[in-house]
Parts: C-alpha cells; structure tokens; sequence
C-alpha cells in the first residue's frame, strides 16, 4: 500500500459521497486506502457507493478533536504516505500522484494543492506564522494580507504553514514527528504540526499549479461552540514554546523560497 487517505466526519455525511466518487474518477497511479472516521453517530455515507478502491470505516462511541482522530487513523494505516482531507473536499484533476512526486523532487517535508472553491475563486490554505497582531486585524476586519506567501515562476509556494483541509507528507515524517499534537481539539493543530515539521528541517510545500475544491463551512462565524475552541486553540498555541521558537526564526521562509 503507497498512500492512506485520513477522512474524519462529524456529521457531514452527505459530504463524503462527493469526496469519494471524485477521488474514484481521479484515482492516484499508486495503490491507496482511504481510513474514514465517524466522530459521532451517523449513517455509513459510502453504503451505496460504488468504489474500485478499499475504504476501512472507524466509528467512534465517543468524539475525539481533530488531531487525535487522525491520529488513530495513522495507527491503523498501512501506506508510505499519509493524507489528510477533509470530507468537504472536491478532485476536479489527479492530484495525489503529482503532488508525491513533487514532494520527492523538491525534498518537501509537508505538501498540498491549491484550493479553490466552487467558483473558481481561490482560498487561503497556506499563510505566514500566524500572531496575536494578525489575528486581532483580521477580527476588527483591518487586515493588510501581510501574512500572504509569494508564489514562485514554477507554481511553488514556500509558507510557514498548510491548512489541515488538505495534508499530504511521508508516513516516516508523521511518525517521527509525533503526529498531531492532541492539546488542541480543534484549530492550530495544523500550524503546530507544520512548524515543527519546518523546524526540523523539512520545507512545507504548496504546488499552486493543481488544485481541488473546498467549500469553506466557516463553522467558527456561525457557532459559538467552534468561535470557543478557535480561541482557546489560538491561546494555546500564542504561548507555547513552539510559537516563540519559530517566531525568531520567520525569515526561513525567504530563505527556503530562494534556496530554490
């Protein structure tokens, strides 16, 4: 087995038919599994698919964040590489086997596509260090985009870190690393996980020349349950030691970038 896909549902089950199906027309070259995980009670969304590929089903009797549920699935998995996806995720092209091979040629330690929505239009899923500063300009809505990351003449991206929509790095890597640091439930965890991977060494990549469809929920504008645990995810990670540490060393960035 070369690739296992992490999937996590909490109750977006009706989402999960897309992601499946499209990920069936725009299968990997490489042999695959797909780990699905029902974080709270629901009813199995691939029971009538029709799929070439082996999709393993986890349900959960209690749930668990973001990070320990992926987390579980890693233990259990059985490819060289591990991706995880969110199950609001849409494969207009293949992406899966270009974006090994990219990971492979330009030694990046964590790699994804660009992100678009159902438009066209194109989201942030990568982004400078995050700080205190930023965070309280973007929530008075006085942001200047100071935290974008420039994209280089072959598509390439160098940011300090990759939103956990889409994911993708060696199984090795995951391991060596820890994995998901299961402190924070939910948010942050893909930031801390991009930074550690970066400070030990391995460049977080972003091929901007492919790209899937994300239909960004904004759950964290609409409730005040996942607003609470953004916040409480920004406190734990503002304070960590991880944060201190890669805020002295941001100019890494420009020097990955022109390392290139």
């Amino acid at each position: 087995m070369m690739l296992t896909i992490s999937v996590v549902s909490h109750g977006q089950g009706r989402l999960v038919p897309a992601l499946l199906t499209t990920l069936e027309t725009h299968k990997p070259t490489c042999g695959f599994e797909v780990l699905l995980t029902l974080n709270v009670s629901e009813p199995d969304p691939t029971e009538n698919l029709k799929l070439t590929y082996p999709v393993r089903l986890i349900k959960n009797s209690v749930p668990y964040g973001f990070g320990k549920n992926h987390n579980r699935a890693f233990s259990v998995s059985k490819g060289r590489y591990f991706c995880v996806l969110n199950p609001d995720i849409v494969f207009i092209e293949e992406v899966l086997s270009h974006l090994i091979g990219r990971m492979e040629s330009v030694g990046a330690g964590i790699i994804a596509p660009g992100i678009v929505d159902a438009s066209g239009k194109v989201q942030d899923n990568f982004r400078k260090l995050p700080t205190p500063q930023r965070l309280i300009a973007k929530c008075l809505g006085a942001s200047r985009n100071d935290d974008l990351v420039e994209v280089n003449k072959i598509g390439l991206a160098y940011p300090d870190f990759i939103s956990g929509m889409f994911l993708l790095l060696k199984s090795s890597l995951f391991r060596q690393l820890g994995g998901f640091d299961e402190r924070y439930f939910l948010y942050y965890e893909d930031v801390d996980l991009s930074l550690r991977c970066r400070l030990a060494g391995y460049p977080v990549v972003v091929d901007t020349r492919i790209k899937v469809i994300h239909e960004a929920q904004m759950s964290s504008h609409r409730s005040l349950r996942y607003l609470r645990w953004h916040t409480t995810s920004a406190v734990k990670f503002f304070t960590s030691r991880l944060f201190w540490r890669a805020l002295k060393g941001r100019d890494c960035v420009k020097a990955e970038r022109e390392g290139l």
